[in-house]
């Protein structure tokens, strides 16, 4: 590990083979830009009825399932063993057998872990691993992930929905639905549900769409406590667009986004049996933390990759900045040009104030965890907890993108910039599925490279 880690090469695929790649890529991009200056999106999908374009983004999602699980990733870091041998083979650290009877709640994450619990009760006796159901688990979540970011995009009356969406979808952070085996995709794929529906609501509010929106944030808040950091734009909806009746708006939908961590809080208490750790210890307040522990950072002055000391910063260093950069460059390299063109549109996109900060609300906190929650492990290891909010953070800047006329998007440097973005982020996707080790990529793309 080194400061620049984002930055360099990282083996098996090297700079000369990943500008193979990038050229490849990049070429396939700028045939498929020259075909179709049509919208091709205005033309297929926008006539469709809202059943048939569910059943549509349905389908597409169900494909990227399938290339998800096919590019599944055979090693992971982080809390893997917890997940795996310690919650569903109920063996504590060095035991091989005699084990305890499998758990289902890890408190910080109760609802990621309560769905690898039930794919685990449905395809064990099929014969499946634990490390196979928690990878189906997250491809599952992939699925959501892919399927709000459709329902997302289509919202945005752009004239290059695809070519935004293609670059949107080949993040590199997009990886930790290659059934990578760790809790946060299902925040991550919950935090885009939440955001298509919170688009929707700016075109119609509703009483439903407070409630819904609300109540996916608190599932996705269930899921992985970072999720808590989008909770600002979700006052700022409620006091923009109140719905018919006021009080029971902010009522209900703050009811509803406590509901399922009340849910669980309850499970937890009545069934302790099945609950990893102790409830009150650092398992079982993440939420908490989530608001006290940074701050504890910032007063102690603590070094905030505790568990690397070698490489030890403090909050807000110059470090730290050089450590997110690199963690931006590996996970959502596209991240630095979007928001140059934010930057530059500013006076543009703000015409239409209430969409625009509300997307500016999601960036900037979403961010702000970047920064606020100290990854013990260094950004380099603890990336899933981070790729979260990195993906919010990409997808806010293109809300924001959204709001520009259309003349800009029609513009043939803003279209062949979309083919350099894709391709960018489709490299870095091959870059960093190889640096996880994907086995498709091991045993089948290194040969043809002939990589050593």
């Amino acid at each position: 590990m080194s400061w620049l880690w984002g930055f360099r090469d990282t083996a098996p695929l090297y700079l000369s083979r990943w500008l193979m790649v990038l050229g490849l890529v990049l070429a396939a991009a700028v045939v498929a830009t020259r075909m179709t200056r049509q919208d091709i999106w205005a033309k297929w999908i926008d006539p469709l009825s809202t059943r048939k374009r569910f059943l549509l983004f349905a389908a597409i999602a169900m494909l990227f399932a399938v290339f998800f699980w096919a590019m599944r990733l055979k090693i992971a870091w982080g809390d893997y063993a917890r997940y795996t041998d310690y919650m569903l083979r109920g063996l504590q650290p060095g035991q091989t057998s005699n084990p305890s009877p499998p758990t289902i709640l890890f408190m910080s994450s109760p609802l990621g872990t309560t769905l690898f619990y039930i794919v685990w009760r449905i395809l064990n006796p099929l014969g499946w691993q634990p490390e196979e159901t928690v990878a189906m688990a997250n491809v599952i979540a992939g699925a959501i992930f892919i399927f709000s970011l459709l329902t997302l995009v289509h919202q945005w009356k752009l004239t290059r929905r695809v070519a935004v969406f293609a670059v949107l979808v080949t993040l590199p952070a997009v990886t930790m639905f290659f059934g990578y085996i760790e809790v946060t995709p299902l925040s991550a794929a919950l935090s885009v549900a939440y955001l298509a529906i919170a688009q929707s609501w700016f075109d119609n509010p509703t009483l439903a769409k407070s409630f819904g929106a609300s109540l996916v944030l608190g599932l996705a808040f269930t899921s992985h406590g970072w999720a808590g950091v989008l909770l600002p734009s979700l006052i700022f909806l409620l006091a923009m667009r109140p719905a018919s009746s006021r009080i029971l708006q902010w009522l209900g939908s703050f009811t509803l986004f406590a509901l399922p961590s009340f849910v669980f809080r309850i499970a937890a208490t009545l069934r302790p049996d099945w609950v990893y750790g102790p409830p009150g210890g650092d398992s079982g307040n993440f939420q908490f933390a989530l608001f006290t522990h940074g701050l504890s950072a910032v007063f102690r002055d603590e070094c905030l990759t505790a568990q690397f000391p070698n490489l030890c910063y403090r909050l807000l260093s110059p470090y730290q900045f050089v450590d997110v950069a690199g963690f931006i460059a590996r996970m959502s390299p596209v991240l630095f040009v979007l928001a140059l063109v934010a930057l530059v549109k500013t006076s543009e996109f703000l015409k239409n104030s209430e969409v625009s900060w509300f997307w500016i609300l999601v960036a900037l906190f979403s961010a702000a965890f970047l920064f606020y929650w100290p990854p013990a492990f260094g950004l380099e290891h603890d990336w899933d907890l981070y790729a979260p909010s990195v993906i919010a953070v990409t997808i806010a800047i293109g809300g924001v993108t959204a709001n520009l006329p259309p003349p800009f998007w029609d513009r043939a440097d803003v279209r062949y910039s979309l083919a350099v973005l894709f391709s960018w982020n489709a490299a870095g996707m091959l870059e960093h599925a190889l640096y996880l080790q994907a086995w498709l990529f091991r045993e089948v793309i290194l040969k043809i490279f002939n990589v050593r």
